[in-house]
């Protein structure tokens, strides 16, 4: 597990983790330093998943097809310009 540790402003009441990796899991844990010493750790957050990161080609066409009542298959067609060529990628949600 990597573990970052950062210095932030105290007058601050919520915080943005930046470059974190797109489609992966991470918890997090909080400790307060001040003149006095340090605080004890927090109890670990819930797990947070970032996003998956942008198409860095073009999305040709999308198909949603209903697997279940909670889920559906997505299928999306991405061109390739510079090799001329069509991928396929899909995912059950």
């Amino acid at each position: 597990m990597k573990k970052f540790f950062l210095q932030i402003d105290p007058l601050l009441s919520s915080y943005t983790v930046n470059d974190l990796k797109p489609f992966s899991t991470y918890k997090f844990r909080m400790q307060a330093v001040n003149d006095l010493g340090s605080s004890g750790w927090s109890k670990e957050s819930n797990i947070t998943q970032t996003l998956p990161s942008a198409p860095s080609v073009s999305v040709e066409e999308v198909k949603v097809t209903p697997v279940s009542r909670t889920n559906v298959h997505l299928v999306r067609i991405f061109l390739v310009n510079n090799l001329n060529k069509k991928l396929l990628f899909g995912d059950f949600l």
